[in-house]
């Protein structure tokens, strides 16, 4: 078979036409062969091969200046003179080099001949396959959308060394999983998935240069290390880190990592357009513990995470979950974020997730401002009515490592949309409404036969109005969580109340509007009162039979005479 139709039928097996390689890439396939002469640089770019024999240097597949020539030294004489383009790996029986070769000629790389001429044809041509069927693979990979996890899967393979990927906060994306991470500095990025203090500066100066760059002292590393920061529609988006620990670092090496790096880049410009496509500053942060959960991130990781974000020491957070599941609505997406950004005054981050955008909105511990009633208002003014966007609403809750909850929760609650729309029929309230609480879905989540999720029935009763409630009374003395259960169970009566906890009526009305006020809630409408005493059922069969008793106990022991 000639080298054309062999050619022809490898492109057509491999979806690719040409591998692309550097003289430095085929010198470092070769370097157990002695080299008698090369030239100063090693940039020159081939796309096949071709062999000559003494008696024929005609053959020719591809242009002459994408062809290495494979010859022993009078056909590449000849080729030289007739071809002043051409270049030629000369096989040379003897230890010095041809009388009519000049050391500095840019034309040619001189070989210690160990085999026959077809025995290194062979060698040459199986370089040159393997490189086209790895090239191919990641263009493949590229062609398909394919994930970070699939181009690193592809590429070092051929690379051989431990790669990682992190984004630009230096949170850990994607890395090898041929091999363990070879050094310590490694095993402590991959452990708690942020990338170590240290190099901190060195992203600063990658960043600037938007070049390969060798580190060679990294704590914790003994290996050298080649970083490149990734860049997307000018922007930058994340690091990639080659350690040299299989294969040693060479010019042929990073010449490699760089048509590596060139799919990587292509990767990421779909990820960004198909799942991105909004400014989200610690997307990656957020998504990783709503994929994992906190059970399963290292706390520090979290603790430095959450200081580069605006979100308080002490936060009460809220997720909303915008369901984007209608095409059009994705011509709009520029209109939309640019609502989304002014919920709860702007102090949130939203994020696409699964072809939905999240929302998790923040504020200081303590305050009322991601009461549901607001959340209510600021969802119905901005995205229903505009744009006819279903909305999910989680509980309140404090711990960033619970989002993977919170999520839950929207999902859930829009998953009974149509059970909860029905309840409101039947109430007279507004039917055409959007925004779906899982307040209003906890009951109906409890009666279905779906298997209930034990930590996400602790979560959700764990981050109610009533067990904030009481975890102040027992920081402050106080008991309002009597005053709450009396005040439900003689149906909003503040006389019958103040009897029995032996208080003046108006003292009753003063806390129970207070504590409304607080929590911007309020206890006339049913639905408010009924969550409320769902939630003590709940508060009764979970504190214990002497804490229940201790708690009531003393709010109604008469004052002393």
């Amino acid at each position: 078979m000639s080298n054309a139709s062999f050619l022809m039928d490898l492109s057509a097996t491999y979806g690719r036409v040409l591998p692309s390689v550097t003289l430095a890439m085929f010198l470092d396939s070769f370097s157990h062969y002695q080299i008698l002469s090369r030239p100063p640089t090693l940039e020159r770019r081939f796309s096949w091969f071709a062999t000559l024999s003494k008696n024929d240097i005609s053959a020719s597949v591809l242009p002459i200046r994408d062809t290495i020539y494979i010859s022993h030294p009078d056909a590449a004489r000849h080729l030289l003179e007739e071809q002043p383009a051409a270049f030629v790996v000369i096989l040379c029986a003897e230890d010095t080099l041809p009388s009519w070769l000049q050391p500095s000629d840019n034309r040619t790389v001189v070989l210690r001949q160990q085999e026959t001429l077809s025995y290194f044809t062979v060698m040459v041509q199986q370089f040159f396959i393997q490189q086209l069927i790895w090239e191919s693979q990641m263009d493949r990979v590229v062609y398909q959308k394919g994930g970070l996890d699939d181009i690193l899967n592809v590429g070092d393979s051929l690379l051989e060394n431990f790669i990682t990927i992190t984004d630009r906060d230096m949170n850990l994306l994607a890395y090898s999983r041929r091999q363990q991470p070879p050094d310590a500095f490694l095993r402590r990025l991959i452990e708690i998935g942020c990338a170590p203090h240290e190099i901190a500066t060195i992203q600063k100066r990658l960043v600037d240069r938007r070049a390969i760059t060798l580190i060679e002292e990294i704590p914790g590393s003994p290996y050298k290390k080649l970083y490149a920061p990734i860049f997307v529609r000018d922007s930058y988006f994340g690091l990639v880190l080659m350690t040299c620990d299989v294969r040693p670092l060479s010019q042929g090496l990073r010449d490699q990592f760089g048509l590596f790096l060139k799919r990587l880049v292509l990767i990421c410009e779909n990820f960004w357009k198909e799942q991105i496509q909004v400014d989200s500053p610690h997307y990656f942060f957020f998504t990783k513990l709503l994929k994992v959960g906190g059970e399963e991130v290292a706390a520090s990781y979290v603790y430095n995470q959450m200081r580069l974000t605006d979100i308080p020491a002490n936060p009460q957070l809220k997720l909303l979950l915008l369901e984007l599941n209608d095409a059009d609505w994705f011509e709009r997406l520029p209109e939309i974020t640019q609502a989304v950004a002014c919920i709860n005054q702007g102090y949130c981050y939203y994020f696409p997730y699964k072809r939905d955008i999240l929302v998790l909105c923040y504020a200081e511990s303590g305050d009322s401002q991601l009461s549901h009633r607001k959340s209510e208002t600021d969802l119905q003014r901005l995205i229903y009515e505009p744009f006819g966007i279903n909305c999910g609403v989680s509980q309140i809750f404090e711990d960033i490592t619970d989002i993977d909850m919170a999520y839950m929760q929207t999902k859930v609650t829009l998953g009974l949309r149509n059970t909860i729309q029905s309840e409101w029929l039947i109430a007279g309230e507004a039917h055409d409404k959007g925004i779906f609480l899982f307040e209003d879905a906890l009951l109906y989540y409890l009666v279905s036969e779906t298997e209930l999720d034990r930590r996400f029935l602790r979560f959700s009763f764990s981050h109610t109005l009533l067990q904030k409630v009481y975890r102040e009374d027992q920081e402050t003395g106080t008991n309002n969580v009597a005053l709450f259960w009396f005040y439900l169970r003689y149906e909003r009566n503040a006389t019958l109340v103040a009897q029995r906890l032996y208080v003046h009526r108006n003292t009753v009305l003063y806390h129970i509007n207070k504590l409304q006020k607080r929590f911007d809630f309020d206890l006339q409408l049913q639905s408010a009162r009924e969550k409320m005493l769902l939630d003590f059922k709940f508060f009764f069969l979970t504190s214990g039979q002497e804490s229940v008793k201790q708690i009531f106990a003393e709010a109604t022991r008469a004052p002393e005479e």
